[in-house]
């Protein structure tokens, strides 16, 4: 039953949702490859020293050097795994950014994967404090 303008303001929110809806069935996949990216991101941190990773001043130059290995070393260790997404190189360009400033490649723009690894860095360090400190340049 229509009265005055109230199916409009009926209809918008539901077609609203029925999009929302059919993004959500449509990007469930890519959203779970996102979530285990998340989950493994800085697997390759197991080749960083212990020292290193729960130090608690400003990392040397070296140091840091050894911490941009670890997309990587995370790469190497998962790239024969067989995955429905393509992990190992999310994993790889996780630090890597728009403007080819990251690590490890530099990479830039088209090169970096839609599934925009920064964004699972950069959830992560929302939702849980890193145990070391990057060297501020």
């Amino acid at each position: 039953m229509i009265i005055g303008n109230k199916l409009c303001f009926l209809r918008v929110p539901c077609l609203f949702l029925l999009f929302i809806f059919s993004l959500v069935a449509v990007l469930h996949r890519q959203i779970e490859g996102i979530r285990v990216a998340g989950s493994l991101h800085d697997l390759g941190m197991i080749g960083v020293p212990g020292e290193i990773l729960s130090s608690p001043r400003t990392l040397t130059d070296y140091e840091f050097a050894l911490i941009k290995t670890h997309p990587v070393v995370g790469y190497n260790i998962l790239k024969d795994v067989e995955f429905p997404w393509s992990e190992a190189d999310i994993i790889v360009q996780h630090h890597e950014r728009m403007d080819g400033s990251g690590y490890p490649y530099g990479v830039q723009r088209e090169a970096i994967l839609p599934e925009d690894p920064a964004v699972v860095d950069t959830c992560v360090r929302l939702f849980r404090e890193k145990g070391y400190q990057l060297k501020e340049s």
